[in-house]
């Protein structure tokens, strides 16, 4: 197997080597992936500092005007009232659509909409509040809450009772023997993501697959068939990350908050393509 990735001379191929093992393979692509992540991508993300791309043209001409002043009033302080004035009409111009997209807040009379305004202004919040355990006690620490979850999430899951449902038989005049993994469809699955989704149990999150979809798609696309040749699914890809949402009513019942599952992303791709090859094969 050979992963295309670019680095600062251009491409490159990295040879992973040829495993005969699937699970083997999939080691070796998270290795060479994870070298490659660690090496040319940034710990931080750098932002230019003054970049004012959603005020309104006005605004920036009085920041321009703003910066010429004070540049002009540090060489002659005559110019001190010129800079003020200009600041106190820059700081009245971006007040004003602060204001006005409060008070249609308030006009708007939705509970929801006031309560995302009041979320996005507070600069830390955990993501789960104070909750209420079975004794009516009020519960703060993080681990106690993970385990309460995970103990409600236990009693009202339904456990698999290994039992085959029975169906109807059906003449079957055309057999799906076995999908076909090209790039084409690795790269068609891989659009169809949301490139803002966290990432599963592998830390690989969808907008790195959207960023590389055609280095990855060769790799990919020899990994899914060997893995669909044996049968076999990945350790990996049967685990999940559980994030509670809360959903409505009191947030500090843990009854009021449903559970997302946070998969790995190569899984919902494989998934995806396999799914579209059985949709196609039905309407034939």
């Amino acid at each position: 197997m050979c992963l295309w990735l670019v680095n600062t001379s251009g491409l490159r191929p990295i040879s992973i080597c040829h495993n005969p093992c699937a699970l083997s393979s999939w080691s070796a692509f998270l290795h060479v992936l994870w070298s490659a992540i660690n090496s040319f991508v940034p710990k931080l993300q750098c932002t230019k500092r003054g970049s004012h791309k959603y005020y309104s043209r006005e605004v920036r001409r009085l920041m321009i005007k703003k910066r010429h002043l004070w540049k002009k009033c540090k060489l002659n302080p005559q110019m001190r009232w010129q800079y003020r004035a200009c600041a106190d009409e820059l700081r009245s111009k971006c007040r004003n659509p602060v204001k006005e997209e409060e008070e249609h807040i308030i006009r708007s009379n939705n509970l929801g909409l006031f309560y995302r305004h009041i979320n996005s202004r507070i600069q830390y919040r955990a993501p789960i509040g104070v909750l209420i355990d079975s004794t009516g006690a009020v519960v703060t620490s993080d681990k106690i809450k993970a385990n309460i979850f995970n103990n409600y999430y236990a009693s009202v899951g339904v456990k698999h009772d290994g039992k085959i449902p029975s169906c109807t038989y059906n003449t079957l005049t055309d057999i799906l023997e076995t999908v076909s993994f090209t790039k084409s469809s690795i790269i068609f699955a891989v659009n169809k993501l949301k490139p803002n989704l966290s990432f599963g149990t592998d830390n690989l999150p969808p907008f790195l697959f959207k960023q590389l979809k055609h280095f990855l798609a060769s790799p990919l696309s020899l990994l899914f068939t060997q893995l669909l040749s044996i049968g076999v699914v990945l350790k990996d890809w049967t685990k999940a990350i559980i994030i509670p949402v809360f959903k409505k009513e009191t947030a500090g019942d843990v009854g009021n908050y449903r559970p997302i599952s946070l998969t790995c992303v190569a899984c919902k791709l494989m998934e995806r393509i396999i799914a579209r090859h059985i949709y196609d094969h039905l309407l034939l």
